[in-house]
């Protein structure tokens, strides 16, 4: 595996949804923690396979609830799978909010290198991706 790749294999996140709310400790003991035996599994992703190649810029596209944020974050490590295989290596950098970290006070261009900053990259490391990604643009 190289710096920069991602290798997704049959990856599914699961999440056990409580149809009971309980507010208190104290309700919960009372009812024998009745409330635990009544959840479900809501699957947010399910079967999602792909690989990624170091340097590949990479869109998610899909419905609201399809899963793009889920995959990112599971991605970027913030959220495990509960199936399946997740591989990275390197520095992975998801953009989870289109316009998180962006400031309309400045160019594209400066918000680029702000944002390379603010990830702990060089100047020169930032300019290079940069140029990188505006060779590979087709107007």
């Amino acid at each position: 595996m190289r710096d920069g790749q991602i290798i997704a294999q049959d990856v599914g996140v699961a999440y056990r949804l409580y149809r009971e709310k309980v507010s208190t400790l104290k309700e919960a003991v009372a009812n024998r923690f009745r409330h635990l035996r009544g959840a479900e599994t809501f699957w947010a992703l399910r079967h999602v396979s792909l690989e990624v190649a170091p340097g590949e810029a990479v869109a998610l596209v899909g419905h609201n609830g399809s899963g793009k944020s889920t995959l990112l974050k599971t991605m970027a490590g913030v959220l495990q799978p509960s199936e399946g295989v997740l591989a990275t290596r390197g520095r992975i950098s998801p953009m989870i909010e289109l316009g998180a970290g962006f400031d309309p006070e400045l160019s594209g261009r400066d918000n680029v290198f702000l944002n390379g900053a603010v990830l702990g990259m060089r100047r020169s490391e930032t300019a290079e991706k940069f140029d990188g990604v505006q060779a590979k643009i087709k107007y």
